[in-house]
């Protein structure tokens, strides 16, 4: 869950010393790189911060997604009987979207038989013929790209964040790279 959430709330904060707060937000943070996370004490939290959060609306998840990859790296974190690990993907150009697409199913759905398992994916865009960025939102097997109303005025870089176990960063950028015509 804590992979997929757009929202992370770590509870009972008061009952943890600064040393295990620093280390269970830092894990929680390299299960999820792009989720908002509050620190709550008996399950208090403003809902404005919650509620109506609009994570899905064009122009906000497209700066939001910018910023948090701009400051995230790759940490490997024990979870159950699997390690996941998130990585950052960063790419200047335009997608051919026909190409893009086929990837995606490829990656998602292992048409590749890898050892690669992505739970998550979410990445800011720019395809070919396009003004506008695209939002990649995935989780399991099912994506969507997202249209947005924001213009990347020739600011050509493309950006991926992507959660699983035995992703292999290298041939993931390689992939993708060849999609960017």
């Amino acid at each position: 869950q804590a992979a997929m959430a757009d929202v992370i709330l770590v509870n009972k904060i008061d009952l943890i010393s600064e040393e295990e707060k620093i280390k269970i937000l830092s894990i929680v943070r390299s299960i999820n790189v792009t989720a908002q996370i509050y620190e709550t004490t008996r399950a208090r939290i403003d809902l404005n911060l919650i509620l109506d959060r609009r994570a899905y609306s064009n122009n906000s998840s497209t700066d939001y997604l910018l910023k948090k990859i701009d400051n995230q790296s790759t940490i490997s974190v024990p979870h159950g009987y699997q390690t996941l690990n998130s990585i950052t993907i960063e790419l200047d150009g335009e997608f051919d979207f026909d190409e893009l697409d086929q990837l995606i199913i490829q990656i998602l759905w292992n048409e590749q038989n890898t050892t690669q398992e992505i739970v998550r994916m979410k990445g800011v865009l720019c395809l070919r013929n396009e003004t506008t960025y695209r939002i990649l939102q995935a989780v399991g097997q099912m994506y969507e790209f997202i249209c947005t109303n924001e213009n990347h005025y020739d600011n050509l870089r493309n950006c991926f964040v992507v959660i699983g176990s035995n992703l292999n960063q290298d041939i993931l950028i390689e992939q993708f790279r060849k999609c960017i015509k």
